[in-house]
């Protein structure tokens, strides 16, 4: 891509008509039709009034042209990122540092076992817990979608992906995690919290499990009652013969 056409991925971004662009730095629309089409060339103002007008420097508009410097292409999207990334503070900055590295490491993780370098991982990452090269990240099947703390909520078996958490805040013995809908399960579990799970057919009463019913997955108490909130506000949820009950496994804790 040249000047060109990197001005115009930027006008597009800011989902400017080639008509409000020339009017935001003085020129006609023809001209500036004219940088577009590389049939001409603006001025050194105008190039600035173009910078400021799209919110871009000289490095995106001309790194085409100048490979030998700039060897890493940078799209507008990509831009618009590190400009963000620079009005955070140190705080948020190392938020964004951890969630890259993780994320990072989880691409790697599926890079791996898409090339086939571990074929006996590839055949068992779907039921077990897969720790990174990094003592900082253990990667866990989670499911894509909640588990409710309140009415009920589909929960789909098939339905993992491997997600990397701080090794140090996930309990031995798990075997994969699941969001929380609701607030039934308050003040223990929030909706929005990760709560990490052992696979198991046998949780006993007074312990907080997984459990489908008819179909819909519930993080409740295991009691006679039935399914138990901690949230008094919700009533337990009864399990007769003519229901489908399944139990998934007990809660270890939360993230």
């Amino acid at each position: 891509m040249a000047f060109k056409d990197r001005m115009k991925e930027a006008r597009l971004k800011k989902h400017l008509t080639q008509e409000q662009l020339s009017k935001k730095i003085g020129v006609a629309k023809s001209t500036l039709a004219g940088y577009e089409g590389g049939n001409r060339e603006p001025s050194m103002l105008t190039v600035s009034k173009i910078m400021d007008a799209l919110e871009v420097d000289a490095n995106f508009l001309w790194q085409d042209e100048m490979e030998n410097n700039f060897p890493e292409k940078v799209s507008y999207d990509e831009l618009e990122i590190i400009e963000k990334y620079r009005l955070l503070d140190n705080y948020g900055k190392e938020t964004i540092g951890y969630l890259l590295n993780r994320e990072l490491d989880r691409q790697t993780q599926i890079n791996h076992y898409h090339n086939g370098a571990d074929d006996h991982s590839m055949s068992n990452h779907c039921n077990s817990t897969s720790e990174n090269a990094s003592d900082n990240v253990i990667f866990i099947d989670t499911y894509t979608q909640s588990a409710s703390a309140g009415t009920g909520q589909y929960l789909d078996d098939d339905s993992f992906q491997k997600l990397g958490y701080p090794a140090n805040r996930v309990p031995a013995n798990t075997d994969f995690a699941v969001p929380v809908a609701g607030d039934s399960m308050e003040p223990e579990y929030s909706d929005g919290d990760i709560v990490f799970v052992e696979r198991s057919e046998d949780v006993a009463f007074g312990d907080i499990g997984l459990f489908v019913l008819n179909g819909e997955g519930f993080i409740k108490m295991c009691d006679p009652k039935g399914l138990v909130s901690l949230n008094p506000a919700y009533s337990p949820i009864k399990i007769n013969d003519d229901c489908s009950f399944k139990t998934i496994g007990k809660i270890l804790g939360k993230l």
